[in-house]
C-alpha cells in the first residue's frame, strides 16, 4: 500500500523526516521513500501512524479530516489504567530491557574473545539459543511504544550480534540448525527495521 498523507500528516505534527523515523523506529531512508511514493507493509503503516497519533486509514485516504488521539480523560482505561500511566515502564519492563542491553554487551564481549580464542562449539550453541530468548523478551517489549525509545537501539545491535553469533554457530551445528535459529530472530530484525 501507499501512504500518500505522510509528509502532509509529519509536517502537520511539526516533524521531520528524521524525528519522525526516531518516534516510529522506521529508518530515515524508508520514511522519504513512503513520501516519495515507496509502497509501505501494513505494519510499518501501524508504526508511522501511531507516532502520528492518527489511523492508517488517514494515511491513505484523503487526510482532510485525521483523527487524533483522544484527550487522556476520554480514553477508556486498560485495566484500571489511564493512558498516561500506560505510558509509563514499569520496573519489570525496565528490568527485563536492561537484561537485553546486558545481554547484548555480553554478546559482543563474546565475540571480541571469539576473535582471539578458539571458542568451544557447545558455547557457540549456548549464546545462540540465549540470544534468540533474549530476542523473543524485546518484540514482546517492542509491542508496547512507550517502550521502543528505551529498547529500539540496543534491539538492533542485538540482531546484528546475533549474526555474528550464527555465523561463528555454523562450526558446532548442521546447517539446517543454524536455519532454524537464524528464523527464530527474524521477527525481531523486522521489529527493528
Amino acid at each position: 500500500m501507499q501512504i500518500p498523507n505522510l509528509r502532509e500528516l509529519r509536517e502537520l505534527h511539526g516533524l521531520t523526516q528524521k524525528e519522525l523515523a526516531d518516534v516510529s523506529g522506521v529508518s530515515l531512508r524508508s520514511v522519504a521513500g513512503y513520501e516519495g511514493g515507496a509502497h509501505v507493509r501494513p505494519n510499518t503503516a501501524r508504526k508511522l501512524a501511531q507516532a502520528l497519533n492518527v489511523e492508517v486509514a488517514d494515511l491513505v485516504g484523503s487526510g482532510a479530516d485525521p483523527k487524533a488521539e483522544a484527550p487522556p480523560w476520554q480514553q477508556p482505561p486498560l485495566n484500571g489504567l489511564l493512558a498516561e500511566e500506560r505510558r509509563t515502564p514499569t520496573l519489570a519492563e525496565l528490568h527485563a530491557i536492561e537484561t537485553i542491553k546486558s545481554h547484548r554487551d555480553h554478546l559482543e564481549e563474546f565475540l571480541e574473545r571469539a576473535k582471539r580464542k578458539d571458542i568451544a562449539p557447545v558455547f557457540w550453541v549456548i549464546e545462540a539459543d540465549h540470544t534468540i530468548d533474549m530476542a523473543a523478551v524485546g518484540l514482546a517489549l517492542l509491542e508496547r511504544e512507550y517502550l521502543r525509545p528505551l529498547l529500539l537501539p540496543a534491539a538492533a545491535q542485538l540482531v546484528q550480534l546475533a549474526d555474528e553469533v550464527f555465523d561463528g554457530l555454523r562450526d558446532a551445528e548442521a546447517e539446517e540448525e543454524v536455519k532454524r535459529r537464524r528464523a527464530a530472530i527474524r521477527p525481531l530484525e523486522e521489529a527493528v527495521a
